[in-house]
């Protein structure tokens, strides 16, 4: 809401939520399993023009290596799942679209925030991104918009950091008519394949 009111269209990739709050005038794309978010955003970065993503994804960093493909009975004891890592869809984002200016996220917790900072650094680098919003909500919220080498500044709720975050972007790129804001905003991921 916060891009659409500075003028941009918008797309919104979204995970299983409810979406009576969106705009009709946000084009919503929407997913429920991992794969489907991997296979959204590879198909609209690689085949359309967009100048801005911006992934607030809270992705799953793991995933059950078995599915079961029937109920699993309650009588069982004791049940062990094993966990395998997933990829970073983030990695892969300049891959896709080598301009595509990408914002990210990070979420810590229980760290200071000079540590916070170091970390968001490091995953912006690890994913060649453009900007991150380093946050965590312990023990209360808190957002730091930086790139690789300036913060540009702080928020303490949401709706102040999507205003901030948008403010930033809009400064850090050039403006136009075509300009598509793509957020890729997930609530929870399911991964039914093995």
């Amino acid at each position: 809401k916060a891009a659409q009111r500075r003028g941009y269209r918008v797309n919104l990739s979204l995970g299983a939520v409810d979406t009576k709050n969106i705009p009709e005038s946000i084009e919503v794309k929407s997913f429920r399993y991992f794969d489907e978010l991997f296979s959204l955003l590879k198909k609209e970065i690689s085949s359309k023009k967009y100048c801005v993503l911006i992934h607030c994804a809270a992705v799953s960093d793991y995933r059950v290596r078995r599915v079961f493909k029937n109920k699993i009975a309650s009588k069982r004891k004791n049940l062990k799942l094993t966990l395998v890592a997933t990829v970073k869809i983030a990695n892969y984002i300049k891959n896709w679209d080598k301009k595509i200016f990408v914002d990210l996220f990070k979420l810590e917790n229980g760290i200071s925030d000079t540590a916070l900072i170091k970390r968001a650094r490091n995953t912006l680098v690890g994913a060649k991104g453009d900007l991150i919003a380093a946050n965590k909500i312990y023990p209360k919220y808190k957002a730091i918009i930086l790139d690789r080498e300036k913060t540009y500044c702080r928020a303490n709720d949401k709706k102040t950091l999507a205003e901030k975050l948008i403010k930033v972007i809009s400064k850090k790129i050039a403006s136009s008519d075509n300009l598509r804001v793509r957020f890729s905003v997930v609530r929870k991921v399911f991964y039914p394949e093995g």
